[in-house]
């Protein structure tokens, strides 16, 4: 029975590598592989996943302890940021939120550490640069705001004989308004 098992790794494994160098004589074989297994579809099939590893791979070079770091610091955040029970969309702004946050780390630190070798110039193009990953970041941080906002329920207030329905309006800002109805 260990043979067995032996013998259907080594497939996978001779599948996946192929599949990886663009076989494409192997994807009725790699389909049938991804069904079967709904780890190895939720990790190849995750491309948030593979963006923070690509982020983390820039920031940190071969260095595993600032590798690990900042993955630690990405789980924390990533639970912190969504909650209990997060929903779907709930999940995919947080992954863009980290995403972001990971590409302004990365801009800030190129950066500080070049700022003495560049010209006017480059330093221009680096605050633009660095203006614009904060812009996504907060956007996204804004974003996770607002649906966290929507998902709050609208509120029926009874006192005596009149009735006060409050509703959430989120405005263009991101603010939200209190109207009665």
């Amino acid at each position: 029975m260990p043979r067995k098992n032996k013998a259907v790794v080594l497939s996978r494994d001779i599948i996946l590598e192929r599949a990886a160098e663009g076989d494409k004589s192997v994807l009725p074989q790699l389909r049938e592989l991804l069904q079967e297994s709904p780890t190895l579809l939720r990790s190849a099939g995750n491309i948030a996943e593979q963006v923070e590893r690509s982020w983390v791979g820039r920031i940190a070079g071969d260095n595993i302890v600032v590798s690990e770091a900042i993955r630690m610091k990405l789980t924390q955040m990533h639970r912190e940021l969504s909650g209990d029970n997060p929903s779907l969309m709930e999940k995919l702004i947080v992954e863009r939120i980290l995403a972001c946050w990971l590409q302004m780390q990365y801009v800030e630190t190129i950066f500080a550490q070049n700022l003495s070798k560049m010209d006017p110039g480059a330093i221009q193009h680096y605050q633009k640069w660095i203006e614009k990953a904060q812009g996504r970041y907060l956007s996204a941080m804004r974003t996770l705001a607002v649906v966290r906002r929507l998902q709050v329920p609208n509120v029926q207030v009874n006192i005596g004989e009149k009735q006060i329905n409050m509703v959430n309006n989120i405005n263009q800002t991101g603010e939200m308004a209190d109207e009665e109805m």
